[in-house]
């Protein structure tokens, strides 16, 4: 089983989704930005790791929304997201779009698997 964190970032009402990289799985499906949990390393650790990655942002971690399981190939994925706030301007590193949307609005994108599972504990 594979470890991965998810920032659900919000600021005024709004959340932050992006559109996954072309070269990657589930490509141009949108999602909440995140990854891999690296051995030894804490679910915080790594969610604030991979946001600075992936994003040039610093972000502020209020709490766990829930976690889901997600079975993918011959492996299966935990998901761990989180509640969080951001701190700085976002640069795409790794995505190919994003934007900030409503809670109602988040049912208008095709998101990757997991990801459309976490609107009902927003």
């Amino acid at each position: 089983m594979k470890n991965v964190v998810a920032a659900v970032l919000k600021c005024k009402n709004r959340f932050f989704i992006a559109q996954r990289n072309r070269d990657k799985d589930f490509s141009f499906k949108w999602e909440f930005p995140g990854g891999k949990v690296e051995p030894n390393e804490s679910l915080e650790e790594a969610l604030k790791r991979e946001i600075m990655e992936e994003l040039c942002i610093q972000i502020k971690i209020k709490h766990k929304i829930t976690e889901l399981r997600y079975k993918q190939k011959d492996f299966e994925i935990f998901l761990h997201y989180f509640l969080c706030t951001s701190v700085g301007t976002i640069y795409l590193k790794e995505h190919e779009n994003s934007t900030w949307v409503t809670r109602s609005e988040l049912y208008n994108f095709d998101f990757a698997p997991g990801d459309s599972e976490v609107f009902q504990f927003l």
